[in-house]
């Protein structure tokens, strides 16, 4: 979680400065994509681990694993695989500064 944080807080001093050069976008879009999958897969773990139970919001604990599922699956799959792909099979090409706004989501994480 840490390193994805970094990660964000590099890409956005990138995207205000552009210092890093063209080939750390590259670099944050592999990055991007295996966060992505490192964060399904622990979820992909926990519930196999703990059951769906373990996501019912209603203890502390619950909550906790909820919230967490919920990010790791808009922020991070809904936002990194499916938008772009349902956008690019209607040929939409947008700024993506709201699928920017909900990856930095993630840092809730933390808390």
């Amino acid at each position: 979680i840490l390193s994805n944080c970094c990660l964000m807080g590099m890409d956005a001093h990138q995207s205000v400065t552009g210092s890093f050069g063209e080939s750390f976008d590259d670099f944050m879009q592999g990055a991007e994509h295996f966060f992505t999958a490192f964060f399904l897969l622990e979820f992909c773990l926990r519930t196999k681990a703990f059951g769906f139970q373990s996501l019912k919001p209603t203890s502390s604990e619950g909550r906790s694993n909820c919230l967490d599922a919920v990010l790791a699956l808009i922020c991070g799959v809904l936002v990194t695989w499916v938008v772009p792909l349902v956008a690019a099979l209607v040929g939409f090409d947008g700024s993506g500064g709201f699928a920017r706004t909900l990856t930095v989501l993630r840092v809730i994480r933390l808390a």
